[in-house]
Formats: C-alpha cells, structure tokens, sequence
C-alpha cells in the first residue's frame, strides 16, 4: 500500500521586500493513502477496507493538473513543477507556488512511501 505525504511550507518576504525568508513561517503535513480502496491506516487490525472519500491520487491530480495551473498562473500568481521518479510512476514531487502580489510563497514536497 503506497501512502502520499504532503508537506506545505509557507514563506514571506524578507524585511527588505527583495528576497524570500530562508526557513518557512509555517509548515504542514498531511498524509493520505495513494489509492481509493486500501485499507484505513488508523485501523489497528489493517482488516478495514473502506472507500475513501479523498484520497491521495486524486488529491495530487487535482493540485498538478495542467488545467489548474494554467487558471492560477492567469490569476497572475506563479507555478513552477518539479517532477521524478517514484514507485507510482513519473509525478510531480514538488510544486512551487507565488500569490498574485507576490507575498506568499508556498512549496508542496509530495513523497510516495511503501507502508
């Protein structure tokens, strides 16, 4: 069973407005199962199999598509992929994100682990 790992860091402007602040204001991780139909990881017995309301591939499909970059990148903001290698195929594993007003940056590190 693969598990996708999300991890979001948020970074502001430096004092001086001209450069990106070295360590990240705020970071969050969130983990899903890669696949719709494998068994609940809060499960002890790993006997559970449910159908999950969200799940990873289709998380990660959404956020990398190239129909949802496009409609960010026309709001003004900025998007730049980065892509490898992974057990579950040639993905994105990085996104890197700018707000319009360029004040917020966001950088998604997506890693697929074997659990």
């Amino acid at each position: 069973m693969y598990m996708l790992t999300i991890t979001t860091e948020r970074y502001s402007r430096t004092d001086s407005g001209k450069s990106w602040r070295t360590h990240p204001d705020t970071t969050e991780s969130e983990t899903l199962a890669w696949n719709r139909t494998d068994p609940d990881p809060s499960d002890p017995t790993g006997q559970a199999w449910i159908t999950r309301e969200r799940w990873g591939e289709d998380v990660h499909d959404k956020m990398t598509s190239p129909d949802t970059l496009r409609w960010f990148r026309r709001l003004g903001g900025t998007e730049h992929t980065e892509r490898s290698y992974t057990p579950v195929g040639y993905i994105v594993t990085r996104l890197i994100s700018t707000s319009p007003d360029r004040s917020i940056r966001h950088i998604r590190t997506f890693r697929i682990s074997n659990c």
